[in-house]
C-alpha cells in the first residue's frame, strides 16, 4: 500500500529548478484562508468540529513566505469564496441543503460581508489582487471575478455588506455580485491588455482571473491555501488546464482531512504540479 505522505515529503525535498521563479512571470494564489476555516470561532471548528491544525501551520508559513515573495516583487492574489444560497450554483445549494439535515446544522460558512468570509487578519495586508467567487476554482467562468484592491470605491465598500442589502442595490440601478461574475464571463470573450484591465477597474468593470494573469504575462502559479481536496484541488485542475505551471510548496497548503490531503497532494504530484516545500521554494528565489 502506498504511504502517500512519505512519498510526497520525499519529492518535496528535491530542489526546484535554477531560475524557475523569476517575478516578471510568477504570481502567488492563498486560496481561501479565511476566518470560517482558520479560526477557532470559525464555521469549520464551531460546527463541523474539524481539525483546523494544518490551517493554522499554513497561515505560519505564509506569514514568513508573502514578504519575502514581496520583495522578489511576485504579486499575491487571495481567493475569498462566498457561500450565500442566492449566489451559489444550484447543484452546490442542492448538495449543502441535503448536508444540514443530518448534521443539525444551518449552513452559514463564510457569507458575503461577515467576519467568516474575511481573509486573516495576518495575511490581508499582502494581498495586491483578490479573486471573489462562489464556486470553488479561483478561475471558475461564471461565479467569480477578479479586483485590484483600492482601485475601485464601490467594489470595496460592496463586499462588506451582507447578501440582503441586494435588493436595494438594485432597485437603485447598482451593480451586484452577479452582475460582477458576469463581467468576469464576459471578459473571456476579449482580449485585453494590462492599461485597459486597470481602467475598466475604476469604472467597476471586473475580469476573469485568467484575463488578468494572461495580461500581465504570468505563466508560474505558486498555489497555496485549501482546503487541499476542494477549492485548491479545483484551482489546481484549472490552472493546471489553461497551461500554467503549478507549484505546490506542501507546507503552505491546508485540509481538514490529513488523509485527503496527501493522497490529493499526491495525484497534483504525479499529474499536473511540481511538488516543493517552503524552504526550496525560498531556496529558488535566492
Amino acid at each position: 500500500m502506498i504511504n502517500y505522505q512519505k512519498e510526497v515529503e520525499k519529492v518535496s525535498h528535491i530542489p526546484l529548478e535554477k531560475g524557475l521563479i523569476k517575478s516578471r512571470n510568477t504570481a502567488i494564489i492563498v486560496v481561501d484562508i479565511l476566518n470560517d476555516s482558520c479560526r477557532e470561532e470559525g464555521f469549520f471548528n464551531k460546527y463541523f468540529n474539524f481539525d483546523i491544525s494544518l490551517f493554522r501551520n499554513v497561515e505560519k508559513n505564509l506569514i514568513n513566505l508573502l514578504p519575502i515573495l514581496k520583495n522578489s516583487n511576485i504579486k499575491s492574489i487571495f481567493t475569498i469564496t462566498f457561500y450565500d444560497f442566492d449566489y451559489i450554483s444550484n447543484p452546490q445549494k442542492e448538495s449543502f441543503l441535503k448536508m444540514q439535515i443530518p448534521l443539525n446544522i444551518n449552513f452559514q460558512l463564510a457569507l458575503k460581508g461577515s467576519w467568516g468570509s474575511k481573509i486573516v487578519e495576518t495575511l490581508s495586508d499582502f494581498a495586491d489582487g483578490i479573486v471573489i467567487k462562489s464556486h470553488y476554482s479561483a478561475f471558475s467562468p461564471e461565479y467569480s471575478f477578479f479586483y485590484l484592491p483600492n482601485q475601485s470605491s464601490y467594489i470595496d465598500d460592496y463586499l462588506t455588506l451582507p447578501q440582503n442589502k441586494d435588493i436595494k442595490l438594485i432597485q437603485d440601478g447598482k451593480k451586484v455580485l452577479k452582475d460582477f461574475y458576469n463581467d468576469g464571463f464576459d471578459s473571456l470573450c476579449k482580449e485585453r491588455k494590462k492599461d485597459q484591465i486597470t481602467k475598466d477597474m475604476s469604472n467597476n468593470i471586473f475580469c476573469n482571473l485568467d484575463v488578468y494573469l494572461r495580461a500581465n504575462q504570468i505563466k508560474n502559479l505558486i498555489i497555496t491555501g485549501g482546503s487541499t481536496h476542494v477549492c485548491l484541488d479545483a484551482t489546481v485542475n484549472a490552472a493546471s488546464e489553461r497551461g500554467y505551471k503549478v507549484i505546490l510548496p506542501i507546507d503552505c497548503i491546508a485540509s481538514e482531512d490529513k488523509d485527503k490531503h496527501w493522497i490529493y497532494l499526491h495525484n497534483h504530484m504525479i499529474f499536473k504540479a511540481t511538488i516543493t516545500n517552503f524552504k526550496n521554494l525560498i531556496k529558488a528565489l535566492k
